[in-house]
């Protein structure tokens, strides 16, 4: 009798085993992590990071694997982004004549192209030319103007006819107090 409890206990057994196996020949699926799937190698199931893989070479008898991307921004579009960030006063060259110099920047991943400064103060106003600045480069820019009267303002805008696309076209502006 316990003979026979031990023989059926074994076929129940095998036969259980057998149906599970025939199920998924490569054993049971792990439970893989957050961010991971079960991945069928050799013959066994690991846990990997999602990815797409090539049909086979039979050549080469080899996969290739390529991983997927997660949501990633689209990479930003090189711009130039030009502003003025200082001012120093100069020595006059001459009687009734005021000079200074402006330091007009290029913040941005790609080379400006020529543009404009505009001038502009209670005496009048004027433009200048600013050349190409290369990327996260500045350019120290010489303005010479008719004699301003003391406490006048004076205002700078490089790019001042819009011909360069900047990244950012508002901090184009630089105002000052003779």
């Amino acid at each position: 009798m316990k003979t026979l409890n031990l023989l059926v206990s074994a076929m129940l057994l095998t036969t259980f085993t057998m149906g599970t196996l025939a199920a998924s020949p490569n054993g049971p699926k792990p439970k893989c992590k957050m961010g991971e799937i079960p991945v069928l190698k050799s013959g066994s199931w690991v846990c990997a990071e999602p990815g797409i893989q090539a049909q086979t070479n039979a050549q080469e008898g080899r996969a290739s694997t390529a991983k997927v991307s997660r949501a990633t921004p689209p990479p930003a579009r090189a711009m130039p982004d030009l502003s003025i960030a200082n001012m120093l006063k100069l020595q006059s060259p001459a009687a009734n004549i005021d000079a200074f110099k402006v330091y007009v920047k290029n913040t941005g991943s790609m080379k400006s192209a020529p543009c404009k400064m505009s001038l502009s103060s209670t005496n009048g106003g004027g433009e200048l030319s600013v050349e190409s600045i290369p990327a996260n480069s500045g350019k120290w820019v010489e303005v010479s103007f008719a004699a301003f009267k003391d406490g006048s303002r004076i205002k700078l805008v490089v790019d001042s006819q819009k011909k360069v696309t900047e990244s950012d076209e508002k901090n184009n502006t630089y105002a000052f107090n003779w």
